[in-house]
């Protein structure tokens, strides 16, 4: 009984470690895109301002001001109590999440340093 157990725990450790493999469209259209055009979808337009610093900061993509000549679109949601401010990444034309990250801290900090950056290390990682 015990063997069982810890043959299970083994394959469920293996599961959880390993990395989850993004193919093709999702991992592909953030590598390629250049520009991202950024919405507010509630968020205060402090953290909707810091966000588009923090992307002018990271450099990867050109923050644009208009959505037709965006590769992706980034959606700043409004803040929820217990869940924080949400950041939703879609490419142009397409409703499909590449990406979504959600700062839980930060009602009187900057919290879209922190939303850019985890998406930042995503898109690193998929390289």
């Amino acid at each position: 009984m015990m063997m069982k157990f810890a043959a299970v725990l083994v394959a469920v450790a293996c599961l959880v470690a390993s990395p989850v493999r993004a193919d093709a469209p999702v991992a592909r259209a953030l590598l390629d895109s250049k520009t991202i055009f950024l919405a507010r979808d509630g968020g205060g337009e402090g953290t909707f301002n810091d966000l588009a610093d923090a992307f002018r900061t990271w450099g990867r993509y050109e923050v644009v001001d208009d959505p037709a000549a965006a590769d992706l679109i980034g959606t700043l949601g409004g803040f929820i109590p217990y869940r924080g401010w949400s950041l939703t990444i879609t490419k142009h034309g397409d409703p499909t999440q590449l990406w979504k990250g959600r700062a839980s801290k930060g009602i009187l900090t900057n919290v879209a340093d922190g939303l850019v950056e985890r998406f930042r290390k995503y898109v690193d990682h998929k390289k």
